[in-house]
C-alpha cells in the first residue's frame, strides 16, 4: 500500500475517535471507507433529490394529554432514495450539516410546511401550528428565515401557525445567539 493510501486511511480513522483522552486512536476498517463513500454520494445528491421529489415531509401530531386532541405537529423529513430506499435522517442530516448544505434542506422543509398550511386553510380544513426544526447552520444564514417569512407573508399564512424549533444541541452550542 502506498504512503498516500495509508495517510488517507489514518485521516479517515481519526474521524472515529470520540474521546481522545480515553481511547486516543481508531483502527481502520473497510466500513469506515464505505461510510466515507456513502457520505460523498449523499452530499452530491441533495439538490437533484429535492428537484426529483425524493424528500417527503411527514407531520407527526402532538396530542394534548388533557383534551386528547391534536394540539400541534412537527414536520419530519424523510428521504425516499430511488436506489437505496428510505434513508434514515440520522444518516443524511449529519452529512448535510458537515458540508454546510443543510440550509437547502431546511428551506425546502420550511417552504413545504408553509405551502401545506396554506392549502389546508384554502380548503377550509382544520390546521394546527407546525414546528420545523432549525439546524445550527440556520443561525449563521439569516437568509433562510427571511425567505421562509416572505413565503408566509406571500401566501397569507398566519405566522403563529409556523413554529421554529430550537433543539438543545443548538442552544448548547450557540446560547448567546439564541437569547
Amino acid at each position: 500500500m502506498s504512503v498516500n493510501a495509508m495517510c488517507d486511511r489514518a485521516k479517515a480513522a481519526k474521524r472515529y475517535i470520540t474521546d481522545e483522552y480515553y481511547v486516543p486512536y481508531a483502527i481502520w476498517d473497510e466500513t469506515m471507507w464505505e461510510e466515507i463513500v456513502s457520505e460523498g454520494i449523499l452530499s452530491t445528491e441533495l439538490k437533484p433529490a429535492i428537484e426529483a421529489g425524493e424528500f417527503v415531509v411527514y407531520y407527526q401530531p402532538i396530542v394534548d394529554a388533557k383534551t386528547q386532541e391534536i394540539a400541534s405537529a412537527e414536520a419530519l423529513i424523510r428521504w425516499n432514495h430511488p436506489k437505496y430506499g428510505f434513508i434514515s435522517p440520522g444518516k443524511f442530516i449529519p452529512v448535510f450539516e458537515k458540508n454546510a448544505s443543510i440550509a437547502k434542506l431546511d428551506y425546502f422543509v420550511g417552504i413545504t410546511v408553509v405551502s401545506f398550511i396554506q392549502s389546508r386553510l384554502s380548503a377550509g380544513k382544520a390546521i394546527v401550528p407546525i414546528s420545523v426544526n432549525a439546524s445550527r447552520m440556520d443561525f449563521h444564514n439569516h437568509q433562510i428565515a427571511h425567505l421562509i417569512i416572505s413565503k408566509v407573508d406571500c401566501l397569507g399564512v398566519p405566522p403563529e401557525l409556523l413554529r421554529i424549533e430550537v433543539t438543545e444541541s443548538i442552544y448548547a452550542l450557540e446560547p448567546k445567539q439564541i437569547l
